[in-house]
């Protein structure tokens, strides 16, 4: 599954906004960063719990900005365009550690079950809703 694309998606899907603030296209590129900052801090870890949250707050708040804010001029458009593909490198990375660590390795099997199941799930929800943006 190509990671540039599966962000760009979430970036542009639905979300619950939880705090009220100003958000606009220049806030974009700062959630941004904060996710880039959280995927560092959970590639150093593999408790990863704390940093998961944090994770998924940071694309929550990218999130409610995108859908908030009005469309794009040129330049917003860019910075936020390149705000979301230098996160590949670091999600690539990440996922490279995991494998190298061998993390499936150490789960039970019917764990490895539950998450080959929520991987297939995860793959077709992606595979339609990617096909509404084409």
């Amino acid at each position: 599954m190509p990671v540039t694309p599966l962000i760009f998606l979430l970036l542009g899907a639905s979300t619950w906004a939880t705090t009220l603030q100003k958000r606009d296209a220049a806030t974009v590129p700062i959630d941004v960063y904060g996710l880039k900052t959280d995927i560092a801090a959970l590639s150093v870890t593999f408790d990863g719990q704390d940093e998961e949250i944090d994770m998924e707050d940071d694309l929550n708040q990218a999130m409610n900005d995108a859908i908030a804010s009005s469309t794009f001029a040129t330049a917003t458009s860019t910075r936020v365009t390149n705000s979301v593909t230098d996160l590949k490198p670091d999600i690539l990375a990440i996922l490279d550690k995991l494998v190298d660590n061998e993390i499936q390795a150490k789960v039970t099997t019917a764990d490895k079950a539950t998450i080959a199941s929520v991987i297939v799930e995860v793959d077709a929800k992606y595979s339609s809703t990617t096909a509404a943006f084409y």
